[in-house]
């Protein structure tokens, strides 16, 4: 794709302007929002603590696979304070510390039901209110709905 625009030279023709290569095009979907049988705790409560553990406890509504996603967006008091990195057994586990996301790829098959998944190398943060209580949890499938759960 190629956006043009007039340049000034010699012949005013167009000129790229701007250029793109390699773009994604995505499309909204269908969420099953779950708040019930989910659950989060920490190793530790103490402010400024790392290396610490962080259990998230989910009721899944379908199974999820390789070519399936798990996105945990944490609240507001967590900027700043993201690790660089985490471990998740059976998971490749990404974290985007300044948008306070961890991005979890199965490398496994797991079935519907209650999941745990327990995140080493995490933080816990300056305390500080945010304006949002909730961890925000979305299990994202291909071709299929997905599960968001506050928690």
């Amino acid at each position: 794709m190629t956006i043009n625009n007039y340049c000034e030279n010699k012949f005013n023709l167009p000129c790229d302007a701007y250029e793109a290569r390699g773009y994604y095009v995505t499309s909204a979907n269908t969420e099953n929002l779950i708040t019930t049988a989910t659950s989060f705790s920490s190793s530790s409560n103490l402010v400024l603590t790392t290396g610490l553990t962080h259990t998230f406890v989910l009721s899944l509504t379908a199974s999820i696979t390789t070519s399936d996603a798990i996105y945990i967006v944490y609240p507001e008091n967590y900027a700043g304070l993201m690790p660089s990195n985490c471990a998740v057994t059976s998971y490749y586990c990404y974290v985007f510390p300044t948008r306070r996301w961890v991005v979890l790829i199965p490398t496994t098959t797991f079935s519907s039901g209650s999941r745990t998944i327990s995140m080493t190398s995490m933080n816990n943060p300056y305390y500080a209110q945010p304006y949002s209580l909730n961890f925000k949890v979305t299990v994202a499938r291909a071709g299929q709905v997905a599960d968001v759960y506050y928690i």
